[in-house]
């Protein structure tokens, strides 16, 4: 289950955050200081069933709490968080489990009121009608029962040929078990009465020593506790609400991480865990029992040492990449000690000794890790500002760690960091800004925000004036990488051909990871007041593009540049297109020379197994012979293996120089 979207109302600074759609993975909240990012996380962690909210919770610039005092609303009226779950295949069968009905359920709403109760909702399915059958969750709680009465009774039959004056009770007792499991809590629901009858002839039974008789209250202990819960499945008065609110998700907070400690005595360790958190989580990832290593043989002890600092040794070297470190767990006398070998500097030293930054990641990453596979398993992570003592490196090795738990964990976390902002993942980002009168807003269109909040996202992409290292003042904003290699290639023979060509020294090549991101790039840069133009497909996604930027934002058409400029309107044209079919044939064997072995019996094809002598006839036969990755080019093998021609001095027929050359001179004259 997964959050579609959020929407808060009076809490904190948040007057009303309108709907704030979610990205399914990650959710990245950038703005100024002071403008609501960690009361979002807050808030959305207040969904929690622990959470109670107090009038310090309710908006600053609302009225509410006036209203309330007065009596003129109820706590009860006032909406302070609603989500939109979004529900998948996995979760179809809780909710089945509570009623069969659910199974049509795809989006659950739910809200939690300042009053602290819940209203859930779904538009497949009314939740009001729908009643619980107890009878499935009794017979559940009874198994268990049955279960701890056949285990009890195995014991009492080992104390009858241990003790044997108790062996002439054993068809007594053999009654009373058969009348515990045979029992049914339907038919006679007075509880209390039943199972006190049971305890009373088993504490009578003739012959008892004193372990039998502490067996049996041990066992009258374990099914008196069974026993109450099913007094509680059939007293309680729960709806359908209060069940599918029991399989929602959790949501976790984490404006700091406990750091990994240097030492800790076994005996600590042993009795306070939960003290040692970061410490525990480590012992648990590395996969070493700790009870055995601390009465172990001596040989066997460092077997299971060095067994643990390898494993963990190596998780944390997938992520961190700043250089190779080892991970070492050791017992010196009655302490865990921990150590980490510099494989640089080939020292060892002690976790606190490192810098703040890797102490940070280090002690983030055993967390999380070890959280995923347990707790934080299906559960919302909410950060605040992580990686801020991270080197820029070292944050985007956070980056890479968070999609890895993103599999399993939907994040959202807030950042003044570009290096905290994935360049290719723009759509992930929203706005956090606070408005006299209005309170903190959500935007998930950034470009209705103010220069500030953009900051981060003009810096992850390398669009700050005063960088002059990612931009100059003149940008041609292509659609992919693929584009850039092309463009960049084809350019350098134009200039060698004397030919029109880009001075890459001039003009900048962005890619923007697709048309339809185009317009992220678009509105960063004329922020910035940099030259620009975009370069576009003339192909369905390009077309919508180019009319979204001349429409939506009011962009200039000189600014914008379709490929359909070159030839006459009519068919689809990628940038591809450009190339003559033969050169494109023979960069395209080079790229898939092993593939096409393997699936074709021969390391390349050539313009006859094409229905059509074009970019477009090569598309097709990609599909139909069910080649690639979902059956498509991957446009950026077969452009590096074009720009590895084009370095070699292979040259392209003159039509193909000739409309690069062409495109080149129109480029010049519009950025």
């Amino acid at each position: 289950m997964r959050i579609k979207k959020f929407q808060i109302k009076t809490y904190r600074s948040i007057l009303d955050s309108g709907e704030v759609i979610l990205d399914p993975k990650i959710t990245t909240l950038i703005g100024k200081n002071e403008s609501g990012k960690t009361y979002t996380l807050k808030a959305l962690e207040s969904f929690e069933d622990d959470h109670k909210y107090v009038k310090g919770d309710l908006c600053l610039h609302s009225e509410m709490k006036k209203k309330i005092e007065s009596g003129e609303i109820e706590k009860g009226d006032v909406e302070i968080v609603t989500i939109w779950f979004e529900i998948e295949p996995s979760d179809k069968r809780k909710l089945k489990e509570i009623h069969p009905e659910l199974v049509k359920v795809k989006t659950l709403r739910c809200t939690k009121y300042f009053d602290n109760l819940y209203l859930v909702e779904s538009p497949e399915v009314s939740l009001d009608d729908l009643k619980i059958d107890k009878k499935s969750e009794i017979k559940e709680e009874f198994l268990d029962i049955k279960k701890s009465a056949t285990s009890f009774k195995g014991k009492l039959d080992k104390h009858s040929k241990r003790h044997a004056p108790f062996s002439n009770s054993k068809i007594q007792y053999n009654e009373i078990i058969d009348e515990i499991i045979s029992f049914d809590p339907e038919t006679n629901p007075d509880l209390d009465n039943v199972f006190s009858n049971f305890y009373n002839k088993l504490r009578n039974l003739p012959d008892r020593d004193d372990p039998i008789q502490n067996d049996i209250e041990d066992f009258i202990k374990e099914i008196e506790h069974l026993k109450n819960s099913i007094k509680e499945i059939l007293v309680k008065e729960e709806g359908v609400e209060d069940y599918v609110l029991g399989i929602l998700l959790n949501f976790m907070y984490f404006a700091d991480i406990e750091k990994l400690e240097d030492a800790v005595t076994i005996t600590d360790f042993l009795a306070n865990k939960e003290k040692h958190k970061t410490l525990s989580n480590l012992i648990e990832l590395s996969g070493l029992d700790v009870e055995h290593v601390k009465d172990a043989e001596t040989y066997e002890m460092l077997s299971d040492l060095l067994s643990a600092s390898t494993t963990i040794t190596g998780l944390v070297n997938q992520s961190w990449k700043q250089e190779k470190v080892n991970v070492n767990i050791r017992i010196v006398r009655d302490k865990i000690v921990i150590s980490i070998f510099d494989n640089v500097i080939k020292k060892e030293h002690p976790p606190s000794i490192r810098s703040q930054g890797f102490q940070w990641f280090l002690s983030f990453y055993i967390n999380f890790m070890a959280g995923s596979k347990r707790e934080l398993k299906n559960t919302i992570i909410l950060l605040d500002d992580p990686g801020v003592y991270l080197h820029p490196s070292g944050q985007k090795d956070l980056l890479d760690t968070l999609e890895k738990i993103s599999e399993s964990n939907q994040i959202i976390f807030s950042t003044h960091s570009p290096f905290m902002i994935d360049r290719e993942k723009l759509e992930r980002i929203r706005i956090v800004s606070k408005k006299e009168g209005d309170g903190t807003l959500i935007e998930e269109k950034f470009y209705k925000s103010d220069d500030d909040a953009l900051q981060p996202i003009r810096a992850s992409i390398g669009m700050t004036i005063g960088d002059s290292l990612f931009t100059t003042k003149r940008n041609l904003l292509v659609e992919g990488y693929s584009d850039e290699l092309i463009l960049e290639s084809m350019s350098r023979l134009c200039s060698k051909k004397k030919e029109n060509y880009i001075d890459i020294h001039e003009v900048s090549i962005l890619p923007a990871n697709g048309a339809n991101k185009m317009s992220y790039f678009v509105t960063l840069l004329t922020k910035e007041n940099l030259k620009f133009l975009a370069l576009l497909d003339y192909d369905s996604e390009g077309r919508k593009a180019a009319k979204e930027l001349k429409e939506k934002f009011n962009i200039n058409e000189k600014n914008i540049l379709t490929l359909d400029t070159l030839v006459e309107k009519g068919n689809d044209l990628e940038i591809e297109d450009l190339i003559d079919i033969d050169f494109y044939l023979e960069a395209l064997n080079l790229a898939y020379k092993d593939i096409f072995q393997e699936k074709l019996g021969k390391d390349n094809i050539g313009k006859g197994d094409l229905q059509e002598l074009s970019f477009k006839g090569v598309k097709k036969f990609f599909r139909e012979k069910k080649i690639g990755t979902s059956k498509k080019i991957d446009k950026i093998k077969v452009a590096k293996k074009i720009y590895d021609l084009l370095a070699e001095d292979k040259v392209p027929k003159q039509q193909t120089i000739s409309k690069f050359s062409e495109l080149f001179k129109i480029i010049n004259e519009r950025v």
